[in-house]
């Protein structure tokens, strides 16, 4: 930190004007090289300390070589426009003050840097041309006018501090008695080139010690987040899964009242086929109340399944039965492409020789099939969707294409994740709880088999259920 009691007060200044005639028409230049020597040596041994380095021995050593009154040594940054200034480093400024309220000015804000934006003076001329700059008349025209009670500033010498080509400060000093010559920047060069160095170096010490911070409150505040992520989700879970536990025991009802109505209607009659779809939708939702549970309680594990062979357009067809609001009505083998019905926006196809039976979970895939049918009716319900399986020697392939709206390339990322609802989702009217494709992702994966999706805002959606044989 700064030493308090090594500020040089107005008074002391006065002095340096006293001896100054003493001190000889030129820097001498081996005491400049000693300088720079010393300084570098202090720089090393208390780099920390930027009030001893450049404050407190290399900017009164400079005055003191050069026989000036007062003078600072400032870094160049620059404005978010680009506009340079100039900044005191390291406490390196003499105490200039004339009154009670400069005095505060000076003492408040020398520890963070007083800063000077006014390139319009003789100050910062230097930083404006990158270049020593020499002025030993009252009358220079770059001299701008100074605040009421300011010292007389009858001679000046502005020092760039040029690193590999790039300046990177300036020292200044002023009010020596007989002026500045043009040789002296020259004779200064070792004192130049350590300060600047050392100037670079301290700058480098003082961003990484920012960064650093920076990052711990960064790693902190992350921190602090996950822990509340980490709570949202509990609190979320523990909410579905209680919602689910007040649910199953209704829909248990509901699956055996169904069965039992089933085994009672008459075949082949339009009651066996409504309570056929009765029985076929509870057991499809008392199978998604398992998944929301298994999802909440065991993400990473895999749903278990029960392995049939499965002739996979059978349950397809099924698949669109459910989703449409008036069921076609079809006999036998199903032709190449199938209008499910005369306004339906949906075309049904199937392509390739290979057979359609494979063995799955029927109860699993057609929950996947309605969840991807659904969801193309919902957000292209006027736009035409095409469904098409196709066999082949080695899988059969399920694809979904629709012409809605799309996803971006973010939601395309996030669209498998737990709860989450694209931006489309959340401004339509349609209902969900973004679990969807998440179970479906899961459900394929236990089956060895992939969900891809493939999609551009504004362009539509193709998904493919592929199923290994």
């Amino acid at each position: 930190m700064m030493n308090q009691d090594r500020l040089i007060d107005s008074a002391e200044v006065r002095t340096h004007r006293a001896s100054a005639e003493s001190v000889g028409e030129v820097p001498d230049r081996q005491a400049c090289i000693d300088v720079a020597i010393e300084f570098n040596r202090l720089f090393i041994l208390k780099g920390d300390d930027l009030a001893v380095t450049f404050r407190e021995f290399l900017l009164e050593k400079v005055i003191e070589l050069t026989g000036s009154e007062f003078g600072y040594i400032a870094e160049v940054l620059w404005d978010n426009d680009g506009s340079p200034y100039l900044k005191v480093f390291g406490y390196a400024l003499t105490d200039i003050s004339w009154d009670d309220a400069t005095k505060k000015l000076y003492t408040d804000n020398l520890a963070t840097g007083l800063e000077f934006h006014d390139l319009n003076s003789i100050w910062a001329e230097g930083v404006k041309t990158a270049s020593v700059v020499i002025s030993n008349a009252e009358t220079d025209p770059r001299r701008s006018g100074t605040p009421l009670g300011h010292p007389s500033l009858h001679s000046f010498m502005g020092l760039p501090l040029i690193v590999n080509g790039e300046l990177r400060g300036q020292i200044a000093v002023a009010n020596r008695v007989n002026g500045y010559e043009d040789a002296w920047p020259e004779l200064l060069t070792p004192i130049l080139e350590a300060c600047g160095t050392a100037m670079v170096v301290a700058r480098s010490r003082i961003d990484q010690a920012n960064h650093t911070e920076n990052l711990k409150a960064s790693r902190d505040l992350l921190a602090r987040q996950h822990e509340e992520m980490l709570e949202i989700l509990r609190v979320r879970d523990t909410l579905v899964s209680s919602i689910v536990h007040e649910l199953r025991t209704p829909m248990s009802a509901m699956v055996v009242y169904a069965r039992l109505l089933l085994q009672d209607a008459e075949p082949q009659t339009e009651t066996y086929e409504f309570i056929s779809a009765l029985n076929r939708n509870a057991d499809r939702l008392a199978g998604l109340l398992e998944n929301v549970v298994l999802t909440v309680n065991s993400r990473d594990q895999l749903p278990v399944l029960s392995k049939v062979e499965t002739n996979v357009a059978d349950l397809v067809q099924s698949a669109i039965e459910d989703c449409l609001t008036a069921p076609p009505q079809y006999s036998g083998a199903f032709p190449p492409i199938f209008r499910i019905e005369e306004n339906a926006p949906l075309t049904f196809r199937i392509e390739g020789d290979a057979p359609l039976t494979i063995e799955i979970d029927p109860l699993r895939v057609s929950q996947v099939m309605i969840n991807v049918i659904n969801n193309a009716l919902k957000y292209a319900p006027e736009a035409p969707i095409m469904v098409t399986v196709r066999s082949h020697e080695d899988d059969i392939e399920v694809e979904v294409q629709d012409h809605g709206p799309g996803l971006s390339d973010v939601e395309l990322r996030r669209v498998r994740i737990p709860f989450y609802r694209g931006a489309g989702a959340l401004e339509s009217t349609t209902g969900g709880t973004g679990l969807g494709l998440s179970i479906a992702d899961q459900i394929m994966r236990a089956h060895g088999g992939e969900l891809l999706i493939e999609s551009a805002l504004g362009e539509g959606t193709v998904l493919k259920l592929v199923f290994p044989r």
